[in-house]
Order: structure tokens, then C-alpha cells, then sequence
């Protein structure tokens, strides 16, 4: 199973860790509320053993991720370490997320200026370094840095701080404390499977070579949307996509139209599994999801 483009690879991570597995934070277009109609529509049974699966993104910060944390070692290291920043475990929503409100004076207060300060230490640390640090110290620092900034990706330095006080659109408007937002980073990434099986690349997906009877799932930078760091223009994505289909590959292409008129499509929008769209800009004008493949869709959940 292959990813050229795999961002936070949620579809990969539902495909050997099951339904309720997601990626550490989430990103601009990230697949995981898409990934389990994905995989029926290609056949493929989430929590899967032994399967080969290879990863790739042009983005520096996300191979440096994905390459770290194959490792079992340095996941635990950056567990612990994640851990050792949570300052706030004398407040209750540290042990029960629920309790946490709007009015909490954690929230409001103590909470806020112990996030800031790990945040601007975090920033201030990555400029002296001229990046990250190395190693599971550096996964940790993106992961925070990821979640609580508007823009980090492509070398774009960290970038508009998102405070703890910002309103959750998952939990219906209440405020998303320190406690909460660290935690759920560290438990989603003490969480991933083992990816004892994965390859990870950081090449132009034109450079992955066709693997015959293979799966290809493709997620590329939607035409007149974001751009994620890698210039793939629709004509190469179809060049890309022909190549592996002639050699026996099942194809398919996310994007929110679809990709290739002489194949198959599916339009997966109303089975997104989490709560709807949170991105602003082109994802709230346009936010169909269309399943583009070279096959006949084998199911759809």
C-alpha cells in the first residue's frame, strides 16, 4: 500500500491500526474522518497484519515525523517527553476532558500562561536552532508546534499561536484547556500502531517506481486549493496514476472533483466519520470528496 503524498497518513495508519487509530495532530486536508470509506472502497480491511506499506511526502518536517516515530524507541522517548511538558496535572479535565468549561479557571488563567510560555519557548528554541532539535526531542517540539500554530509546514517557520482559549468546534464550543490539548497529542502518538512494516520517502512522488498488483492511494494538492509544499500539476497526477494502473495497481485519487473521465468515481463526502470541516477558505466553499478509480469501488461505509 503506497502514499505519495501522505501528509498526516491517515488512511495508512486506519489500514494496520484499526478505526479508532488517527494521526498525532491534524493538518490542512488531512484524510482520517475520509479513511475508512477509502479503504472499503478499495477493498482493504482496516487493521491489517503484515502488509507493506510505503509512505512518502516531499515535506521535510513530515518524513523527519514518520521516520522517527517507525522507531518504537523514540515514540516512547517522545511520549515521556511530551508527558514531562504537561505542567497542569493538579487540575481536574487533566484526568477527565469532560469537566473542562469555558468558565474553568484553569482555562482562563493558569492554563493559558503555562501553554503560551512551552509555546514561545518551543518558537524561540527552533529560531536559535535554525530548525528542530534532533531526535524525539524534535518530533515532540513539531507535534506541539503543529497543533497550536495556524501555519507550520515546508519550512515555514511556526507561525499565529492558538491560544488555549480558542473555541473547540469538536467539544460544541468550549474551550479547549492546556490539560486537554497536550494530552490528547501524546495519547494519539502513544496510540499509533507499529509501524514496523513502513517505509518512509522524501522524493517527488513522479520518482516512486510502479509496484505491479499493488494499492496506490493518492492525495494530491486539489487544483485551486492549498498547496502542501510539492507542485503536481492534474497532468502529472494522471501521468502518475496511468503508469501505476498499467502495471496492475489498484488507483485511487482524492480531489474534489473527478480526476480521470474514463474511470470510476465515488463521491464520499456524506461519510465523513468526525465532525464537519473545520478548515476556513477553500475547504468551507468547496468541500466535496470525490474518490477517483481505476476500479469498480468494491464497498462503501
Amino acid at each position: 500500500f503506497v502514499e505519495p503524498f501522505c501528509g498526516m497518513a491517515s488512511v495508512s495508519l486506519k489500514l494496520i491500526g484499526g478505526n479508532d487509530t488517527s494521526p498525532p495532530v491534524s493538518r490542512h486536508g488531512a484524510k482520517t474522518g475520509y479513511a475508512l470509506s477509502i479503504l472499503a472502497a478499495l477493498g482493504l480491511t482496516p487493521k491489517t497484519d503484515n502488509v507493506h506499506i510505503i509512505i512518502n511526502d516531499v515535506d521535510p518536517f513530515i518524513y523527519n515525523l514518520w521516520s522517527k516515530l517507525v522507531d518504537p524507541k523514540i515514540k516512547r522517548k517522545v511520549v515521556k517527553i511530551l508527558e514531562a511538558w504537561n505542567k497542569c496535572k493538579i487540575y481536574s479535565h487533566a484526568i477527565n476532558p469532560d469537566s473542562a468549561t469555558p468558565a474553568c479557571p484553569h482555562c482562563r488563567g493558569f492554563g493559558r500562561r503555562v501553554e503560551k510560555k512551552l509555546y514561545t519557548e518551543l518558537v524561540e528554541a527552533y529560531h536559535e536552532n535554525g530548525g528542530l532539535w534532533t531526535g524525539a526531542k524534535g518530533v515532540a517540539q513539531w507535534l506541539v508546534l503543529r497543533a497550536w500554530s495556524r501555519v507550520f509546514e515546508h519550512n515555514n517557520p511556526p507561525q499565529l499561536y492558538l491560544g488555549p482559549d480558542r473555541p473547540s468546534v469538536a467539544r460544541k464550543g468550549l474551550n479547549t484547556c492546556f490539560a486537554t490539548r497536550l494530552r490528547g497529542i501524546r495519547d494519539r502518538t502513544a496510540a499509533l500502531p507499529n509501524l514496523a512494516h513502513v517505509d518512509v520517502l522524501n522524493v517527488s512522488a513522479e520518482d516512486i517506481k510502479p509496484i505491479p498488483n499493488s494499492f496506490l492511494y493518492m492525495d494530491p494538492p486539489y487544483v485551486e486549493g492549498m498547496q502542501y509544499g510539492e507542485e503536481c500539476s492534474r497532468e502529472k497526477v494522471i501521468e502518475i496514476a496511468r503508469r501505476w494502473d498499467a502495471v496492475g495497481a489498484t488507483v485511487a485519487i482524492s480531489e474534489a472533483e473527478k480526476v480521470i473521465d474514463d474511470w470510476h468515481s465515488i463521491d464520499i463526502s456524506p461519510y465523513r466519520r468526525q465532525s464537519g470541516r473545520r478548515s476556513k477558505g477553500f475547504f468551507t466553499l468547496k468541500s466535496r470528496e470525490i474518490l477517483t478509480l481505476n476500479r469498480m469501488p468494491v464497498s462503501i461505509i
